[in-house]
Parts: structure tokens; C-alpha cells; sequence
């Protein structure tokens, strides 16, 4: 459940401010989530996608595939409010 906190934290810290800080903590989630996939895989990369799109333009690029990878990873396990969440960041993402 490590990386089910570390999103948390990421979270946190994101809606702090904190963007580097945020960032360090998804990516120790993501990595923490491993091969083999996890329930919360699609929450930690859309939440990547959102931590990267609040560091500018010369991010977005690399928080859309954040959001494609959550998009992806919540249909192939049919985590339907997972791919609600990442469909509607990645809308947003791509229409500004």
C-alpha cells in the first residue's frame, strides 16, 4: 500500500504548491506500483498529468501522456471512476 500513500502525499503536496515536491512523491508511487499493476495505477499517473500541467507548457507534452497512460491503464483494468477522472483531466489537458 506504499504507493497508495505516496500518491497521497503527492496529492498533498500539490495542493500545496509544492510542485517538486509533489512530483518526486508520484514518481516513487508509480515506480512503488511496479510490473504487476496495482488498483491505483491509473490514479497515480493521472495525478502525474495534473501535478506536470500545473508546471507550465513546457510540460504538457509529457502530462498528456501521463493522462494516456491513466486512460489506458483504467480501461484495461475497468476501473470505471478511475477512467471518468483520467478522460475528463485529459480533456481539459488537450483542449487548453
Amino acid at each position: 500500500m506504499l504507493h497508495l500513500h505516496l500518491a497521497l502525499l503527492a496529492d498533498a503536496h500539490h495542493r500545496a504548491g509544492s510542485l517538486e515536491a509533489a512530483l518526486t512523491a508520484v514518481e516513487h508511487a508509480i515506480a512503488e506500483v511496479g510490473p504487476t499493476g496495482h488498483f491505483y495505477e491509473a490514479e497515480a499517473h493521472r495525478l502525474r498529468g495534473n501535478i506536470l500541467l500545473a508546471g507550465g507548457p513546457d510540460c504538457a507534452s509529457e502530462a498528456e501522456k501521463s493522462l494516456r497512460r491513466a486512460v489506458a491503464v483504467a480501461r484495461a483494468q475497468r476501473a470505471s471512476g478511475f477512467l471518468l477522472r483520467a478522460e475528463t483531466d485529459l480533456a481539459r489537458a488537450v483542449s487548453t
